[in-house]
């Protein structure tokens, strides 16, 4: 006669299951999470790049850039997610140009701090250079990216102690 075996698992069993089943959850997140961070990513470096043929049309029409965003209304308005780049940094969408403004740079961050930039009607690019655009001034961003330019215009997000705080009224947020 056998002895009388109880069916079912052991302690050691679930655990190991239970481990199994919590590292596959967290690598599917991290996973889920950078997917997500790669397109929002990429969708910010498409406006910014929309961005960039509204200024090449602007050109066409007036023969050379915008000398400040304040040009930019009526069919030259640009529209953001603004969900996408970064708040709370001031400079984190910018307009640069140089005199006489034959050419343009465009810079952002964006939600996930990564530092994108347009110029002259190029395609996006992550900024890969030492200067960090968060602590910097606007001028030494813009140089950074196309040398001899400096900011035109104010900066998209309005930075704490600025009144009111949020995006410039030139960013027409769509979120």
């Amino acid at each position: 006669m056998h002895p009388h075996r109880y069916k079912g698992f052991t302690i050691v069993e679930v655990a190991v299951v239970l481990f199994i089943v919590g590292l596959l959850t967290v690598v599917g997140s991290l996973s889920y999470n950078n997917i997500q961070a790669t397109a929002r990513n990429a969708e910010a470096s498409e406006q910014l790049a929309e961005f960039g043929r509204t200024l090449v049309k602007y050109k066409a029409n007036h023969g050379a850039y915008p000398s400040t965003t304040d040009d930019l209304t009526d069919e030259y308005a640009v529209t953001f997610n603004t969900e996408l780049f970064a708040t709370g940094t001031h400079y984190n969408l910018i307009y640069c140009s140089a005199a006489p403004h034959g050419s343009y740079a465009l810079t952002a961050i964006t939600q996930t701090g990564k530092r994108i930039f347009v110029k002259n009607a190029e395609s996006p690019s992550e900024y890969k250079g030492s200067l960090t655009w968060t602590d910097s001034n606007g001028s030494d961003i813009c140089n950074s990216v196309l040398p001899g330019s400096s900011i035109a215009g104010p900066a998209g997000w309005r930075k704490s102690g600025e009144a009111p705080v949020g995006w410039r009224p030139w960013v027409h947020g769509d979120d």
